[in-house]
């Protein structure tokens, strides 16, 4: 998972295979933030950012550990400026 803002979280499948009938919380966002994207990822696949200033990132899936549903996440591209976001993901071989 990706946020607006730069986060990403990385969770196993099998911590959504349980739903409640009000739902599963899977990701705790910041106060601004929203999720932008959720890929499913395998072993040895990469993870690439990009942001609407044009900036970009590409890192191995297994660089994040993988979290609990309510965890927030970790830093997946520092943003450079005010009004910068993250607009696209995309997940490599």
């Amino acid at each position: 998972m990706v946020t607006k803002l730069g986060v990403a979280k990385k969770c196993r499948l099998s911590d959504f295979s349980n739903p409640r009938r009000k739902g599963i919380i899977a990701i705790d966002l910041d106060e601004g933030d929203s999720l932008l994207a959720a890929h499913l990822v395998t072993e040895g696949q990469q993870a690439m950012l990009f942001t609407r200033l044009g900036m970009a990132v590409r890192f191995e899936e297994e660089e994040i550990r993988a979290m609990g549903r309510t965890a927030r996440g970790v830093r997946g591209i520092s943003l450079r400026e005010e009004g910068d976001f993250v607009v696209s993901t995309e997940v490599v071989n």
